[in-house]
């Protein structure tokens, strides 16, 4: 399969048009700006806009996006690898396009701490639409792609409940404790697989530069491929390293104790020495630091958006603006380059 760089300053200019609007929401005590949920922000906005949900210890509800939008939260850990404190916390998504024309494709979904399911019989899915665009995020539950062409990378995907992934969907860089079922011709490249046999139901797809914290679950007997994978066990074909001492892959001894806590808070940094920093395709490094989407060393949710900064607050001086008058507004912002 074809790689697919990624840019996120690249992705923001495809979906916002000049007239777009930036649409803070809010519902920390004492905020005045006009929206609280994610659903009420959404339902003013026009295609293109951008929404984005300050750090909140109150969840933001539910979403039903069906026009193409920026929902974009503050992440998990600051510039230097610190896990904040406050999050940007959603209930759950559903994107889906089915009885509605306005075209939706495009969509992107980042920074937030997704804590349950999007309601309307599904978890976190997304249907009836192709190319949306899900990065560094953190999942409490699984995400379910009924359709396909959709970019899932650099998230951590948590949780009891399977993560369902549609035809030739490109799954990069994520870390997973659940299981991702019934792929069809897809990429899954460079993630960390924390849970026992995690992979069921594909075909036609591509495992390459994986980890598998022990098996995989892969079925080979499907027309899938699997290539300069490191696992903890040994049902991997050959041209995989079986049979590793994950302790002499990962730096950090807690990687394979599966609790929030941890996945929030660890790197996931190679050992010095470790076979997984040459053993990927082309001699590069297997998991989530290697590929075109790779983690920073040693920061996580913090990928730099190209030359964009990352705002970090917004507060509306005036909220009432008579026709023609002027809306003032303090925004502080920051690099993280």
């Amino acid at each position: 399969m074809k790689k697919q760089i990624i840019s996120f300053s690249i992705l923001l200019m495809a979906v916002m048009t000049a007239n777009a609007k930036f649409i803070l929401v809010n519902n920390n005590a004492g905020a005045i700006e006009k929206f609280q949920t994610a659903q009420t922000a959404y339902d003013s906005c026009e295609i293109g806009d951008t929404i984005y949900l300050a750090p909140s210890p109150t969840n933001y509800g539910n979403i039903l996006i069906k026009k193409r939008i920026v929902l974009l939260g503050v992440g998990l850990k600051d510039k230097s690898g610190k896990v904040l404190t406050i999050f940007s916390k959603l209930n759950g998504f559903i994107v889906d396009t089915s009885g509605n024309s306005v075209k939706t494709s495009g969509t992107i979904i980042s920074g937030l701490r997704i804590e349950g399911w999007g309601g309307g019989g599904g978890r976190n899915n997304i249907q009836n639409v192709k190319n949306i665009y899900v990065f560094n995020n953190y999942f409490n539950e699984g995400l379910t792609i009924s359709d396909g062409n959709s970019f899932v990378f650099d998230n951590i995907i948590n949780g009891q409940n399977n993560t369902y992934l549609g035809n030739n969907v490109t799954f990069h860089n994520n870390v997973i404790t659940c299981r991702i079922l019934n792929g069809t011709n897809c990429n899954v490249s460079n993630n960390i697989f924390l849970g026992a046999s995690p992979i069921s139901g594909f075909n036609g797809s591509a495992f390459t530069n994986n980890i598998f914290y022990s098996s995989s679950g892969a079925e080979t007997s499907l027309v899938n491929s699997y290539a300069n994978n490191v696992q903890g066990t040994a049902d991997l074909p050959t041209g995989n390293l079986s049979n590793q001492d994950m302790t002499t892959i990962f730096a950090e001894s807690a990687v394979g104790t599966i609790t929030d806590a941890n996945l929030i808070s660890l790197s996931y940094a190679l050992k010095a020495g470790s076979p997984a920093l040459t053993y990927g395709v082309d001699g590069t490094e297997v998991g989530v630091y290697g590929n075109v989407n790779p983690w920073p060393k040693g920061v996580v949710y913090t990928r730099s958006p190209g030359a964009l900064p990352v705002v970090t607050s917004i507060r509306v001086q005036n909220q009432t603006v008579a026709p023609g008058a002027t809306l003032k507004f303090n925004l502080k912002a920051k690099s993280l380059k």
